[in-house]
């Protein structure tokens, strides 16, 4: 029984070749640098786990994996990397052995991991760009081929001086491809496979696929290039996964001032949610094609490398990202700033900016005046009046007592007179006898 794998394969031997450093990891396995040491040739050995080559119940994931080096040589397209040999070795470490690029992955081209629009695409960039993996993979999808992991990560920009713009994208990891002429063997029905990011809706049902789903994600790939963002994102793959079934992205006439009006219909028929409104990857590459010939794109400015003219040595990199970028390259995207902000905007984007100044500097003059205006005094509060106070009266004298006037005693010769008019009245008055007799 032979010995089971080593955890490094770093100083073995591999066919001619002697593995010199790790490059990065996969979800299957991990990428080496190798070297064949006679003349001095670099490649890239792409190695299945260990714990996934030696368990039997694991045998799709092999095939899977040995299917990459079938689909890539079908293909044979220089848009996409050549391996030149794949097997297995005495110890069953499963192998695929592929030419060594010395370029940075378009996830790192796209902002190059920072925010600053400046490190953006031009327009004219991202045609070529999603032209270059459009052209590779109509040709995968007429031999009968699907990739179903379309990702920045997943293409890597390279050096070309013989290309439009000096540098071509080469895609890597057909590791999910499928053969549309067999039935599909490895995937259980209901699953979904790819990166939520980038994923087709019905890719994100687990349903029956065609190019049309790869078409999605290049759509995908193409409104970051243009955004520096994809169309939908979240921390939760399910809520991701939805949006791409539920969800429309936001206009890129909206985003991206100044887009072609042809380039971002584009863009958007490829992000449509059915299939059947999607164009072919073939139509793709025609209608980039047009926006060339029809003088649909702005002038070029700025940084695009030139054809037959070198641009700086990137650094090397096989679907694990890259290095930093390098300095100069850095410095004379901030020299090119202000050139691909301001030259060339059509006058759209003039007025644009016109009407926010006159909007802002209303509002900046409204501000000042509030703030100069002289204050107005609230007025000065008024205290509720006092309740009346109720003095007591002075207690008043009582008045003076009344005297009845004293009686005065009428005359002899009256008396006599009224004595008759009293008769019968008053008793006291009533005449005596005896006086009557004298």
């Amino acid at each position: 029984m032979s010995a089971p794998p080593k955890a490094s394969l770093i100083g073995t031997t591999i066919g001619r070749f002697k593995i010199t450093r790790t490059i990065g990891h996969g979800g299957m396995g991990t990428v080496y640098e190798a070297l064949q040491e006679a003349i001095g040739y670099r490649a890239a050995v792409k190695v299945l786990g260990a714990a996934i080559a030696q368990d039997p119940r694991q045998k799709q994931y092999v095939e899977r994996f040995l299917d990459e080096a079938r689909a890539v040589n079908l293909i044979n397209h220089p848009g996409v990397v050549r391996i030149f040999d794949y097997g297995e070795t005495a110890d069953r470490t499963v192998y695929i052995m592929m030419e060594f690029l010395e370029g940075k992955t378009l996830a790192h081209r796209i902002l190059d991991g920072t925010k600053d629009p400046s490190k953006r695409a031009t327009f004219r960039q991202a045609m070529r760009l999603i032209h270059n993996v459009a052209s590779a993979m109509a040709q995968a999808h007429e031999r009968g081929i699907l990739h179903r992991d379309l990702k920045p990560e997943n293409l890597v920009v390279i050096s070309d001086p013989d290309m439009p713009g000096g540098e071509r994208v080469k895609i890597l990891d057909f590791g999910l491809a499928r053969f549309l002429d067999s039935p599909e063997r490895r995937t259980t029905a209901g699953i979904a496979l790819g990166t939520p990011l980038y994923m087709s809706p019905e890719q994100c049902f687990g349903s029956a696929l065609d190019g049309k789903s790869d078409v999605y994600s290049l759509g995908a790939i193409f409104y970051e290039v243009l955004t520096g963002a994809p169309p939908f994102m979240d921390s939760d793959q399910a809520k991701l996964m939805l949006q791409h079934v539920n969800r429309a992205p936001k206009q890129l006439r909206e985003v991206v001032p100044g887009i072609p009006e042809d380039m971002a219909a584009l863009a958007h028929a490829m992000l449509s949610k059915e299939p059947g409104n999607r164009p072919e990857m073939r139509e793709v590459t025609e209608r980039l094609d047009r926006l060339e010939r029809e003088g649909k794109l702005p002038p070029e400015e700025g940084s695009d490398p030139r054809p037959n003219q070198q641009p700086e040595a990137f650094a090397p990199t096989v679907a694990a990202g890259s290095l930093k970028v390098p300095a100069a390259e850095a410095a004379a995207a901030r020299k090119s700033l202000w050139k691909s902000l301001w030259k060339g905007r059509p006058a759209r984007f003039w007025m644009m900016w016109l009407a926010i100044l006159s909007l802002l500097l209303g509002l900046g003059i409204g501000v000042v005046s509030f703030m100069l205006r002289k204050p107005e005094l609230p007025p000065a509060p008024q205290c509720p009046p006092p309740p009346p106070i109720e003095i007591p009266a002075c207690p008043q004298p009582p008045p003076p007592a009344v005297e009845p006037p004293p009686v005065e005693s009428p005359p002899a010769g009256e008396s006599e007179k009224g004595k008759g008019k009293g008769k019968g009245k008053d008793p006291k008055h009533a005449p005596t006898k005896g006086k009557r007799g004298k």
